[in-house]
């Protein structure tokens, strides 16, 4: 492993550094030291495939909670597997607890890797390495490092410091001819400002004060980065030091041999593993295996035997194809449609499989005289083969048997498809919270009640979104003691899905203090102390309640004594 390039994010910032290393396809590793802690990604021609964080809120049991695949009962499952053994991966453990499929796991995985990756470019102060190897925890399907690049730049810097970075490299922006803007994950909000951007130049520094700071911003700043973008106006000033000094080593991607990827480590099996279409495990037989003075029977057990050629030994193969295909059609299970018990052993399986499978064989049905048109014939003989290779595997066996007990393939598939539309819907549904977080914060508070009626729509069982639709309501009114019953109906409802959560208690206190309800808010703000104690924002109503409550100084003085009436 080697150092391609280490420098000062003072000279070089994170948010430039990754757009380097993204549009030179790079492999390896960048490493950013801040504070005692460790941000690493690691890259793979130019994609992300892994990412470490230090942010609690990054660990795979909270992207998990918050995208509501995990409850707080099954995160607490999470800790004490892990302290009971440290080595363990978090990401398998919480793919075994929440019982997710494999697709889901891959889903999951991408998506922590995003997070994380994120975060990194959130530090302004510190160090950065980038090595030439692909370390061995880089091991998931590469998600798009603009997509990540311009999340974290939305999510993770700051107006002034977006608007520092900008003003530092250019005045006003054009969209290039034939830019791609595809993969930076750009919706509807950053719309307005990629049509401002094609039709001619766009003050950055500073921004339209039309135009959403936050979103132009981050739009501008990262087609700036990645080349998307092409400089109409120079830098509003030139700094005593450059904004970019290139470090003692340029970063330049590895060379075109690549060390080998450590194989990723395992991930978790589902709870119930469907058993893959496998290549027969034992190879198609153009002859009858049991002897021929004594043919075993072709169709159900009380079949005729048939003859080993001529036209009888045609029908009879296609009564059991008719016969077989058909069950196959309704869901046949494999002891079904290989005629044994759940417990049969082996050898009966291999007995049962060799007696029906011999008949379907390519050659067999051409020297009958079967013409398979419709390719029921091949269509069965691979579906035997499957059932085959799968009962007389143990561990595939153990995993099919449990399936069929619970309810059969398609049962286990339709709850899986539904599992995986939940969670869809909870992605979905953290995305337009988030949107409504930032539009809270930046007060554009309609946009903030539509993004959380979004949220619970598709998420309606989360307590968050029904309380921060509750206060945005409230302070998106214009009458606001009018709005009061709508709010507090939104921040009870938030309040009865989850009686452990305090933000609903924190908004109703606020609400009945800001309407003069001393008392009610008093009760509600004491509620948020009894489930989080010291929490800081309900101490702090409630010290602003004291206040108002403390009762007008009155001059007990020396004057006063002596003016008294006897």
């Amino acid at each position: 492993m080697a150092v391609v390039s280490q420098g000062n994010l003072a000279e070089w910032s994170a948010p430039r550094l990754f757009a380097t290393l993204t549009g030179r396809r790079f492999t390896g590793e960048m490493v950013i030291a801040s504070g005692g802690r460790d941000y690493r990604v690691a890259w793979e021609a130019g994609g992300i495939v892994g990412a470490r964080s230090p942010h609690p809120a990054d660990s795979a049991a909270k992207v998990a909670i918050g995208l509501g695949v995990l409850n707080s009962t099954q995160a607490g499952d999470i800790v004490r597997l892990l302290a009971a053994a440290p080595g363990h991966d978090e990401m398998e453990v919480v793919a075994q607890v929440a019982r997710l499929s494999s697709d889901l796991i891959g889903r999951l995985a991408r998506r922590i890797v995003g997070v994380r990756a994120s975060r990194a470019l959130s530090v302004e102060v510190g160090t950065f390495t980038v090595l030439d190897e692909l370390p061995y925890w880089g091991n998931v399907a590469p998600v798009d490092a603009r997509w990540v690049l311009y999340n974290g730049i939305r999510s993770h810097l700051t107006v002034d410091r977006v608007g520092r970075d900008l003003a530092a490299l250019a005045s006003s922006l054009r969209l290039r001819d034939g830019a791609d803007v595809n993969g930076f994950g750009f919706g509807a909000p950053e719309t307005l400002v990629l049509e401002r951007l094609s039709i001619g130049a766009l003050p950055v520094a500073p921004l339209p004060p039309e135009l959403d700071q936050q979103v132009a911003g981050a739009v501008a700043l990262t087609l700036l980065l990645t080349g998307e973008v092409v400089v109409v106006g120079p830098p509003v000033a030139v700094a005593a030091k450059p904004a970019v000094v290139p470090v003692a080593k340029p970063v330049v991607a590895p060379a075109p041999a690549v060390k080998p990827v450590v194989a990723p480590a395992p991930v978790a099996k589902p709870v119930v593993a469907l058993a893959p279409v496998a290549k027969p495990a034992v190879a198609p037989v153009a002859k009858p295996v049991v002897a021929a003075e004594k043919p075993e029977p072709i169709a159900v057990k009380d079949a005729q035997r048939a003859p080993r050629r001529g036209a009888a030994n045609a029908d009879q193969i296609r009564a059991l194809v008719a016969e077989r295909i058909a069950a196959v059609d309704r869901g046949a299970d494999h002891f079904a449609l290989l005629d044994v018990s759940q417990d049969a052993p082996p050898e009966e399986v291999r007995t049962r499989y060799f007696a029906l499978a011999r008949h379907l064989h390519p050659d067999r049905l051409e020297a009958a005289g079967v013409d398979d048109v419709k390719k029921d014939a091949q269509r069965l003989f691979a579906r035997m083969n499957e059932a085959f290779t799968t009962l007389t595997d143990p561990e595939k066996r153990y995993h099919y048997t449990q399936m069929v007990r619970a309810g059969g393939e398609v049962a286990v598939k339709a709850r899986e498809a539904a599992t995986e539309a939940a969670v869809r819907r909870a992605l979905d549904a953290e995305e337009r919270f988030r949107i409504g977080e930032m539009a809270l914060r930046r007060q554009q508070f309609e946009v903030a009640v539509r993004e959380f009626q979004k949220a619970i729509e598709l998420d309606p069982e989360e307590s968050d979104h029904h309380a921060m639709l509750g206060w945005a309501v409230y302070v998106a009114a214009t009458n606001k003691s009018a709005a009061v019953p709508g709010a507090r109906g939104h921040l009870l409802t938030a309040a009865d899905k989850n009686k452990r959560s305090a933000l609903p208690y924190l908004y109703l206190g606020r609400i009945a203090r800001m309407e003069g309800n001393h008392a009610e808010a008093e009760k509600h703000l004491n509620r948020v102390l009894e489930i989080s104690p010291g929490h800081s924002e309900a101490t702090a109503e409630l010290r602003a309640l004291d206040t108002r409550r403390a009762p007008k100084p009155t001059d007990k003085g020396l004057f006063s004594k002596l003016t008294k009436k006897p």
